[in-house]
């Protein structure tokens, strides 16, 4: 499995979170993890001109999700969503993805949402896969994926921070775990991209 792809990432004016594009540009395609902002993704696509294949969501609040529907609506209303069982819940209830405390309801909708599983692979281009992990703790549906020296976290792991538990689908017990396995599991070149903060290398965050 090579990591034959770029990675661009956008910080948010929702909680400062963030989207990463993953992009090829001799195949003129990317990926969209945790879709906030449209203008700027947009703006990169344009730039590059890419076309967006499909979209991966680490879990379903609201400040990792709410650019879903309109970048479906402007480049496909079926445009694939690759998410946990439980991330799909959250995508069709604005209480439960907390949308709607923001004064913000807001649901998707349920047109072609793949659901994977812990160690599913999710092919991005021909041999570039990304592995699915199963990662609770900030969230009862937390996924992070993993591709050779890359690490896509989402709330899960964010380098120097505590895990947030406070929320109702929470678990400290399990955040705890979360991140001694990962870090555990992981080569420590590997490369840590946050749903907030900037991106980190496993061996940084001893030094």
């Amino acid at each position: 499995m090579q990591s034959d792809f770029n990675v661009f990432r956008i910080n948010n004016s929702l909680l400062n979170s963030n989207t990463f594009i993953l992009w090829q540009k001799e195949r003129g395609s990317c990926w969209l993890l945790d879709p906030g902002d449209v203008a700027p993704i947009r703006g990169f696509l344009v730039q590059l001109n890419l076309q967006p294949q499909g979209i991966i969501l680490t879990h379903y609040h609201f400040d990792h999700i709410y650019g879903v529907n309109c970048l479906r609506e402007f480049y496909d209303p079926e445009m694939p969503i690759f998410c946990g069982e439980l991330t799909r819940e959250g995508l069709l209830d604005a209480k439960l993805n907390m949308s709607l405390y923001a004064g913000q309801p807001f649901v998707v909708e349920d047109k072609a949402i793949h659901l994977i599983q812990d160690n599913d692979k999710i092919e991005l281009w021909d041999g570039v896969c990304v592995k699915a992990i199963y990662t609770p703790g900030h969230n009862d549906d937390c996924f992070s994926f993993f591709i050779t020296d890359k690490l896509f976290t989402g709330d899960a792991l964010i380098p120097h921070l505590k895990v947030h538990t406070k929320s109702k689908k929470a678990d400290k017990f399990l955040a705890g775990q979360t991140v001694r396995s990962v870090l555990q599991k992981c080569p420590s070149q590997t490369t840590i991209f946050p749903g907030h903060n900037d991106p980190c290398k496993i061996n940084e965050l001893y030094e």
